[in-house]
């Protein structure tokens, strides 16, 4: 009878890597499937603080892909690894007070590094210190009588 439920899960492993085998040849494939994906970024510029503006997007960028992919790997791999199917057991515990601090400090430190280029990129939008040209716009009332 052993031999039996032997050759069963065997060939349970084999359809489930030919699965795997399938998802992967379609999945590496599919870059044929891709059109025109310049489109959907943003531009680089031209002058030297809009390729700075389009260097803090690309890195913000990065940031969030290499997040998004940390959390949904995590995720998956944690879903596949402790199902039920497999016999593992709910765990039983409330809470971990070093848990919730790390997934509170942690994104803060995140945005920190994020906060940081972003700061000097818009310090250096503001700066009009090396202008070729000085505007001064004037506003009036309503009237039209003094300017303010």
């Amino acid at each position: 009878m052993a031999r039996k439920e032997s050759k069963v899960g065997e060939g349970q492993r084999l359809k489930s890597s030919l699965q795997w085998l399938i998802a992967l040849a379609a999945l590496s494939s599919s870059w044929q499937a891709l059109a025109d994906w310049s489109a959907l970024n943003m531009t680089k510029g031209v002058t030297a603080i809009s390729r700075e503006v389009y260097d803090l997007h690309m890195l913000i960028f990065t940031i969030c892909v290499v997040i998004g992919v940390l959390v949904f790997g995590v995720m998956i791999w944690s879903m596949l690894v402790h199902r039920k199917s497999l016999g593992h057991e709910p765990a039983t515990f409330s809470h971990s007070t070093k848990l919730e601090y790390a997934w509170t400090i942690i994104p803060i430190f995140i945005l920190i590094g994020m906060a940081v280029p972003a700061t000097s990129t818009l310090r250096d939008m503001y700066d009009a210190s090396g202008a070729d040209i000085d505007i001064e716009v004037v506003a009036c009332n309503g009237s039209g009588s003094t300017p303010t």
